[in-house]
Parts: structure tokens; sequence; C-alpha cells
């Protein structure tokens, strides 16, 4: 594998700090995936994103993985985040990874995780084949849940952080997600789509995942992994051989 750090300018002219991943043969333009993260992490996404690029480049397939603006060693400050804004991040990053003379623009797929998957929805990408894991298919309520007793659309919203890291959103935030409708969104994507949801997400409810997939167009599949937490722990090696043979098949 051959990696090194890319850069992208998202719509309000911030650095968006990125890898680049290829394998290691010479087989010209390779198919690509791109990693995005959930709300408030990192381009790692507490390790599963650099374990899941090991896969994936083992398999021929390059990929890239971004921090969205505010967050790892991106530009901005994730306070000014709403889903359009990094819908927009992901517009560019996917602009990007097209014009990458190493990549078939016409093979090029997604694997969102947590609200990575809203942002993907949202923006309603033309490319070869999508992965959604962990769903937020109704942000508004489930956000507002997962902030908890600190949720506050009318002041800074707060949320501490498994990794010691407090996301804060302003009351834009909570405004911004009442311009769509992600279930609609989902219904307007004609590709094929993998769903993935741990049977013991506390974070967000599998029943996010049931809502889009009974949406989203065919060909579908569900997954939900049996004892599975949000972050696919202690199952991880299961998805990822799920996910790698699922784009194998999908980015020929």
């Amino acid at each position: 594998m051959q990696e090194k750090k890319v850069f992208v300018l998202n719509k309000q002219g911030e650095k968006l700090a990125g890898i680049e991943a290829l394998p290691n043969t010479n087989n010209g333009k390779f198919p690509a995936v791109i990693l995005v993260h959930g709300i408030g992490v990192n381009k790692d996404e507490y390790g599963m994103f650099v374990n899941l690029q090991k896969k994936l480049t083992d398999q021929d397939i390059a990929v890239y993985r971004f921090d969205f603006s505010g967050c790892g060693e991106s530009e901005g400050d994730i306070l000014d985040t709403t889903l359009t804004k990094l819908r927009g991040d992901l517009e560019k990053i996917l602009e990007f990874v097209r014009e990458q003379k190493n990549v078939d623009r016409k093979q090029i797929g997604i694997l969102a995780q947590s609200f990575g998957t809203s942002c993907t929805v949202a923006l309603k990408p033309g490319v070869k084949c999508i992965v959604l894991m962990g769903s937020v298919a109704q942000p508004e309520k489930s956000l507002a849940k997962y902030f908890g007793e600190n949720y506050n659309p009318t002041g800074i919203s707060t949320k501490e952080k498994s990794s010691g890291v407090t996301l804060k959103v302003k009351p834009e935030f909570w405004k911004d997600l009442k311009k769509y409708n992600l279930v609609e969104n989902i219904s307007k994507i004609h590709c094929p789509i993998l769903l993935l949801h741990g049977s013991a997400d506390k974070k967000i409810s599998p029943s996010e995942t049931e809502t889009f997939f009974e949406k989203a167009n065919e060909p579908k599949e569900k997954i939900i992994i049996e004892g599975a937490s949000h972050g696919m722990e202690p199952h991880r090696d299961k998805m990822y051989q799920i996910v790698t043979v699922w784009f194998s098949r999908h980015l020929s």
C-alpha cells in the first residue's frame, strides 16, 4: 500500500486534510472507495477506517479518507458545522477523487459511518455503489436523543465523546437539518446499496437502517450484525469481510 497526505479546499476555502492509499500493484487506474466519517470524529474512525483501508487496498481498491471541516487535521470550527456544510465538503472530496490519475472515475464507491450516512444521502452522489453503516436516517430526532440532556436547539448543544473531544453545535445545526428529508432522498439514489448496523448499537437505533432500507431502490441489501455496537465492536473483522467482498463484487 502506498499512502500519502492529500488536501482539498471546501466551498468555504478551508483546507480539508486526507489520506490517499493506493494498492501496491501497478494496474493503471484503480476503482476507489471514499470513507466518510461521523460527526465530531476524524478520518481514522477510532481505527476502523485505518484497518478498512488496508483490507480494501489488498483487494486492489484505492481508498480516500478525509477529515471533515472542523475535525482532525482539517481547517474550520466544528461549532460551525451543519449538514449542508458537510454535504458540501463531501461534494468537493468526490470531485477531487474523480480527478485523480490513478482512479477509474466510473468505478467509485462510498462507505459512510453514522452521521456520514446522512451527509452521503443528503448529497445523493452519482457513484457506482454505496455502503451505509450505523445509518442516521432521521438526524433531527436521533441526534437530539444522542445529545441527551445537553441538547439545546436554541443555544449550544454539547456532547462528551469517548475520545475525550467535546462536540459542540449551534442552533443553526438543528435549523439546517429541517431542510432535509433524507428518507425521501435515498429513494432518488440509483446504485447498489448495502446497509449495515449493529444489533447492540446504543447510539443510533437499528430502526434507522430499517427506515432507509424500506425506501432504498433495488439492488439493495441489509445486514444486521448480531452483538455489534455502533462502532461495529467486537465484530469489526466480520464487517471488514462483508464490506471488502461487497466492494470487490460491485467495483470491477
